[in-house]
Parts: structure tokens; C-alpha cells; sequence
């Protein structure tokens, strides 16, 4: 931050900080003292700049047994979803994904709280899927 903070400092108003940030980027005495890194090293700095994901974190698919434990307390819309419901959703659209089920929570809690308020049923379900990934027909 220190080769940079004589530049920040002397940036007229009407700069935006990216631009200032890019210039300084150029002046040869600048390189590698940004703080885009979290260690602050310059060798950090340009893998960072260039991919902006320092770590890849890979994870398992939840199992079906982790599915009926979590998904019910993941939201109150699921507490009374039956337990083979929970599974058919996993099945045919989430995969074992939590990212999913927040996308299809996300999805159903938008249609309960629009009107016509509907109940939870398979066809709102199916419809949901249908907002997911409309590339694919769900009449399980």
C-alpha cells in the first residue's frame, strides 16, 4: 500500500480509485506493492489479479441421510415437507448441492409470499424446477 499512497493521495476527486489504481499499475516503481494479495506478497498478486479465486474449495455432494437433516432446519418452508419429497427434489434438481437448495428455498419462498400464496404441492415444485434449469422437463 505504501508505493501507492502517494498516488491515492494526489488523485483529483473526480478520479474513481480503479483509475488511479491502473495508473500506478504502470509506473514501474508501483509493481507488486498494491494490496490486491492477501499475504501482501507480489508474487501472490498476479494469480490473484488474473483468476480473482485464490482457492479452489471442492466439496462432496451432501448424502441422502445429511439431505433429511438439514434441509428441514435449513428453512422453515421445509419443516413439513415429507421426508420423500425432500429426497425427489434432491433427486431430480439439487443433486446434493446446498447451493441448489438455496436456489429452489429462494424460488419457493417467493411464490408463498406472492399472491395467490400457493401451498406447497409437487406442481409448484415442478414449476420451480422449471426457473432453475428451463432446459429440462420434470414430470416425475
Amino acid at each position: 500500500m505504501s508505493g501507492c499512497a502517494s498516488t491515492c493521495r494526489t488523485a483529483s476527486p473526480g478520479r474513481s480509485s480503479a483509475r488511479t489504481g491502473r495508473r500506478s499499475w504502470g509506473r514501474r516503481h508501483h509493481r507488486g506493492r498494491g494490496g490486491t494479495s492477501p499475504g501482501g506478497s507480489p508474487a501472490a498478486a498476479g494469480p490473484a489479479l488474473d483468476s480473482r479465486i485464490l482457492v479452489w474449495q471442492r466439496y462432496k455432494p451432501l448424502t441422502p441421510t445429511e439431505i433429511l437433516s438439514l434441509i428441514p432446519q435449513y428453512h422453515p418452508l421445509w419443516a413439513n415437507v415429507p421426508a420423500d419429497d425432500i429426497l425427489w427434489i434432491d433427486d431430480l434438481a439439487c443433486h446434493g448441492n446446498f447451493r441448489q437448495w438455496a436456489k429452489i428455498t429462494y424460488l419457493l419462498h417467493e411464490a408463498a409470499t406472492t399472491p395467490p400464496h400457493p401451498s406447497y404441492s409437487r406442481d409448484l415444485i415442478r414449476a420451480l424446477f422449471s426457473r432453475i434449469d428451463p432446459t429440462q422437463r420434470h414430470t416425475g
